[in-house]
């Protein structure tokens, strides 16, 4: 029943309907046509009489509402193509204007509140590309998606089996991601965490944990479509994705990044913060950081120039993954401090041939293997390095100091034997990628 104050509750028997999307899709128009500010969905569904709300259709949410999830569980239909939630104008038109932007449109969870992707219905990007007319977008295998809004969060829920990346951002500014808990394998293919596409600015994402199928983080400036296969853009508003900050990640991805940075085709990826990045080695992530891709793959017209990706900062991080840090193209003022690779790590930073270096600066660095790294470094060729700094390098075990090129690295200390200094092979150990993914 609708208080007196500032909530209805979607088990008020007047929003009954024929689903549970329909009861709390009801609920939260009757909240939005009053004013009211906050739908409470709660732990046991009285509609039905279980303890889990069916999703068969994505639940639209207006402006101006919280929806607060008190140990529900919310769990995508057998065979549905379609969200958990939605803003309202994310697929419209109007979503597409500056005047269709929406505001203050939160999600908050407790209690063990739960986001559940159900079973698989069967959709693969491979079959996306290969049949266009069956298959409609993987855009509709996102839990949550928000398009074109400002004052947003996401908070306190638990997200599992997605059945492809769990939630995901377009042109969404003043946010907030806290306190996510993701637990998704590679059992399907691209189970990224947090996806931050373009024209996003001004969000910061903190206390994030668990295991994902692919990238954990993934800020990533490009070209993108939606459902109706346009090309998804603001009339207005910058394409770019700056002014985020990320703290306090503690996760694996399996054969992946636990945060990625990518851009490409003139889009720009800038002022970006990461402070805190703890690998929980339940599986052999791929990076721990990535910045940027050492192809022009996910390039619709041209690659980077420079300029196009800088002012970022890491720190703090401490991983077990193949690479601690892989740097991929034209990078400009870039600070790096207190990377730890250990457990398993094989290499501490890898430099790939496009990488042009400006202003970059790497320090405190140091990895200690459980047996023995591969390299501290692998330069490929072609790699530029001339423009970044790396001090203070603590080596406890590596069969090399470099491969592929040698770069120049001051302030090193070692623990035990000095490794070789030098080889011009690329390292031979198997991708990460390959232990979990299969075409």
């Amino acid at each position: 029943m609708a208080s007196k104050t500032d909530r209805v509750f979607a088990n008020d028997p007047r929003f009954f309907g024929e689903t549970d999307s329909e009861t709390v899709q009801n609920a939260i128009d009757y909240a939005s046509a009053h004013g009211i500010g906050k739908v409470l969905i709660p732990f046991e569904n009285e509609r039905a009489g279980t303890d889990v709300w069916i999703i068969d259709r994505a639940v639209l949410l207006p402006s101006r509402l919280t929806v607060e999830l008190d140990g529900a569980r919310l769990r995508l239909a057998d065979g549905v193509r379609d969200n958990i939630f939605r803003n309202q104008n994310g697929c419209t038109e109007i979503g597409r204007t500056v005047e269709g932007e929406q505001r203050d449109i939160h999600i908050v969870g407790k209690n063990g509140a739960t986001l559940d992707g159900g079973k698989p219905n069967g959709m693969s990007e491979r079959l996306c590309r290969e049949h266009p007319g069956e298959y409609p977008s993987m855009k509709v295998n996102l839990l949550v998606w928000f398009f074109n809004v400002r004052d947003f969060s996401l908070e306190g829920l638990r997200i599992v089996e997605s059945r492809w990346w769990a939630v995901c951002f377009h042109f969404c500014r003043q946010g907030l991601l806290s306190d996510l808990d993701f637990q998704m394998d590679a059992s399907l293919r691209n189970r990224d965490g947090i996806d931050l596409r373009i024209g996003c600015e001004d969000i910061t994402i903190r206390n994030i944990t668990g295991l994902t199928g692919d990238d954990t983080i993934a800020l990533s400036a490009l070209a993108d479509v939606g459902l109706d296969g346009k090309l998804l853009t603001v009339e207005g508003k910058s394409d770019d994705i700056k002014n985020v900050t990320i703290r306090n990640l503690r996760a694996a991805s399996c054969g992946c990044a636990l945060v990625r940075l990518l851009n490409e085709d003139g889009y720009v990826l800038r002022n970006i913060v990461i402070d805190g990045v703890e690998d929980t080695g339940e599986t052999i992530s791929a990076a721990a950081i990535r910045f940027g891709e050492g192809n022009t793959r996910y390039a619709a017209n041209k690659g980077r120039e420079m300029g196009e990706f800088s002012d970022v900062v890491v720190r703090n991080v401490r991983t077990s993954a193949q690479y601690a840090l892989i740097f991929g193209e034209p990078t400009r003022n870039v600070t790096v401090d207190h990377v730890q690779g250990t457990g398993c790590c094989r290499v501490l930073a890898g430099f790939c041939a496009n990488f042009v270096a400006e202003n970059v600066r790497l320090s405190d660095l140091s990895i200690r293997n459980d047996s023995s790294a591969d390299c501290v470094f692998f330069v490929e060729k072609g790699a530029e390095t001339e423009g970044c700094r790396i001090e203070n390098v603590t080596v406890g075990g590596a069969e090399y100091l470099f491969r592929g090129k040698k770069t120049a690295v001051s302030g090193w200390r070692f623990e035990g034997e000095t490794p070789r200094e030098h080889t011009p092979e690329s390292p031979s150990f198997p991708s990460a990628y390959g232990l979990y993914i299969r075409d």
